[in-house]
């Protein structure tokens, strides 16, 4: 037997180190390879595939590697739907990541007074909170969102119906405030003349904000200008050129986004213009009339309105690579937009991939890069259902797939738009006509290693939620895991790093999936299990091509003596002085032996608690804390005290401790989970 731990973050502040409280599973989805075999002869037969698979692979490739499988749909999960509050906000538009890891975004409107809001919420959807509503009566709503270091987020708001036809005189404006909501400053109102219908930011390498609008300027057709953070300073880079005979001019019209590239000059799309009428990517430096060209210039288009390359570029970035990548909401050789790929001199454009109209999307609408180097984007229309696709293709045009499409009745709705990869290594993003935010990619909350129903008394005074299922427990050729989390399906793998080879991942098939994507369960060969350490736990999904990121659940490998000490977090409390002030947070915790030998002078060693500020707190009083010897289907309990500077909000937590077997060995026992500080 082993003596072991597992660090075991969990959304709902669980330590589950063995067992763990759970709410009974869902419907189980048992894979095809298990049709026509009875349980045990398919817990057999799995397992001698999967060492037999992972010895082959050993022998003939020196390399742990995974078989190709095909690919599939993954899902969407909405973390939060607006109209859950009555002022929160409807057709949601930009989404970030901030700095203190919350999702900010920008809808169009509200229930309330029209004008839309800005919003920000945990990467789980909860604490939503809407920062500032704007006024339908000061004729304004916000349609983009940065965010500068020290935090300030910067954005620009529009008139409500620009192109009525009834002017009020409003033309937009850009503003700035506090991530807690704070400080709302109207920076520049536009006159037309400087421009008019304010559209991308960017914060230059400079401190300088630059932007772009549609129309206005001396010509009607946007301008480009800078704009000092505090407001001090406007100056207006750049005025496109008046349009002529079939919407053309030599420069462009209509510019939308704008971003800088690494060697300072800033590169600008726009909707129209250019020789051929079908848009531009301009280039200007920061200086006014200093350096301005036109990039490229998208060809001519026949009557069917295809072309090579696209109309009507809204999108551009910079790869890791010095490329430029983009999207064009029209043309190409179906006519349905395209994803392409432009050198660094501007002299040769490659299109990675022109959309249908069908299954593939059509109307692209956003991309990104993630970190692995992978293209991800965004079609606002097409796919299987109609409702808009999210893809991912390679730099270079390879292994296109779509990864979710969208149903206009099935939540989170139609019609993707925005698209950040989080730090969790998620994608996030936003359904202007479904309403919602949403996340693909799989997650763990925490790990259930040799699931056994164990009776247990919980202390006076402490609620205990219900018990686990009970599980196929240990076996004597390895162990059954339970992952619990989100996202996960049955094309998901397994990845195992054993604690002596920290820079391999064993790949590991699931047995069962849950049908929502919250349950999974593996096993765990012995041969895995033989050296003693942490073994990291992650999943890996082919179809989306994304992995869960730490802090993910570690698996700790005992010394296999008889004692099994199993951690467990029972509850968190945080006493009020008598003014109400936010006082000590204890924290209760229950350790149970479930081996079948006694652990001998058993000892809490450490303990951390790690704040939302990402401040780390002691416990009050010394440690270690000596906790006496527990025998077998025992438990004792204690409590941890921190002081009353700890925030309010996400926490984890890391505890370590030690023992003595009967042998005279020493053993560790452990974990850490995340936890929410009232």
């Amino acid at each position: 037997m082993h003596a072991q731990k597992h660090s075991t973050p969990r959304a709902l502040g669980m330590l589950a180190n063995g067992a763990t409280p759970l709410s009974a599973p869902s419907e189980i989805v048992v894979s095809k390879e298990r049709k026509g075999i009875s349980t045990p002869q398919f817990h057999l037969r799995r397992t001698l595939r999967l060492v037999m698979g992972m010895l082959a692979a050993l022998l003939l490739l020196g390399l742990f590697g995974q078989a190709h499988r095909a690919q599939a749909e993954v899902p969407a999960v909405t973390i939060y739907e607006f109209g859950s509050n009555f002022d929160d906000g409807y057709h949601p538009t930009t989404l970030l990541q901030g700095k203190d890891g919350k999702l900010y975004g920008t809808t169009e409107g509200d229930s309330v007074v029209g004008g839309g809001t800005i919003f920000r919420m945990d990467l789980d959807g909860s604490h939503f909170q809407v920062l500032h509503t704007f006024d339908f009566y000061a004729q304004s709503m916000p349609i983009s969102l940065i965010q500068g270091p020290d935090g300030t987020l910067y954005g620009t708001a529009v008139p409500l119906n620009p192109y009525s036809g009834y002017d009020l005189g409003y033309h937009g404006y850009v503003f700035s405030l506090n991530p807690d909501g704070s400080n709302f400053q109207d920076l520049h109102d536009f006159n037309g003349d400087d421009g008019d219908y304010p559209d991308s930011l960017v914060l230059g390498n400079d401190g300088l904000l630059y932007g772009t609008c549609r129309a206005g300027g001396s010509n009607g057709t946007g301008t480009i200008f800078a704009l000092a953070t505090d407001g001090s300073f406007f100056t207006k880079l750049y005025d496109f050129s008046a349009l002529y005979a079939a919407r053309q001019n030599p420069d462009g019209a209509a510019p939308t986004h704008i971003i800088q590239a690494n060697y300072g000059l800033l590169f600008v799309t726009t909707l129209e213009g250019g020789n051929n009428g079908n848009g531009t990517i301009f280039c200007c430096d920061t200086e006014p009339f200093d350096v301005h060209f036109t990039f490229y210039t998208f060809s001519a288009t026949n009557a069917s309105g295809q072309n090579y390359d696209g109309v009507g570029p809204s999108f551009i970035l910079q790869g890791q690579d010095g490329y430029f990548y983009g999207i064009c909401y029209g043309g190409g050789s179906s006519s349905h937009g395209t994803l392409f790929r432009l050198d660094p001199t501007g002299s040769n454009l490659t299109v990675l991939h022109a959309f249908s109209g069908g299954p593939d999307g059509d109307k692209p609408v956003y991309l990104l890069q993630a970190a692995d180097g992978t293209l991800y984007g965004t079609t606002f229309q097409g796919g299987a259902i109609g409702g808009g696709v999210v893809y991912r293709i390679s730099p270079y045009g390879t292994g296109f797939h779509v990864i979710h499409s969208f149903d206009a009745n099935v939540s989170p709705g139609s019609g993707p738009g925005p698209l950040i990869q989080a730090n969790d290594g998620c994608l996030y993003g936003e359904c202007t006509l479904g309403d919602s935010v949403y996340r693909i990619g799989p997650k763990i909350f925490y790990i259930l290693p040799n699931v056994i129903h164990i009776p247990f008394i919980p202390p006076p005074g402490n609620s205990v939620p219900p018990f686990p299922p009970k599980g196929p427990g240990p076996v004597s050729g390895g162990i059954y895991m339970f992952i619990v989390g989100s996202g996960l399906t049955q094309d998901d793998i397994v990845e195992w790093t054993p604690s002596d080879m920290p820079n391999v991942r064993i790949p590991i098939d699931p047995i069962e999936v849950s049908r929502d994507g919250r349950y999974l369960a593996c096993f765990i060969p012995s041969t895995l299990l033989t050296t003693p350490g942490i073994a990291s736990v992650q999943v890996y999904d082919p179809d989306s091509g994304l992995t869960s990121l730490p802090p993910d659940p570690c698996y700790l490998i005992g010394d296999r003596e008889p004692p099994r000490l199993i951690l467990r977090f029972i509850e968190i409390v945080r006493r009020r002085s008598p003014t109400g002030a936010p006082g000590a947070v204890t924290i209760y915790l229950q350790i149970r032996n479930v081996g079948p030998g006694t652990a001998y002078n058993v000892l809490l060693n450490s303990a951390q608690l790690t704040d939302s500020s990402n401040k780390t707190f002691k416990p009050l009083g010394a440690l270690p804390i000596p906790l006496g010897n527990i025998a077998p289907n025992t438990a004792t309990f204690l409590s941890l005290t921190f002081p009353s500077s700890v925030s309010s909000g996400n926490a984890m937590l890391l505890v370590k401790g030690s023992y003595v077997t009967g042998l005279g060995q020493k053993g560790t026992f452990g974990g850490s989970a995340k936890l929410k500080v009232p």
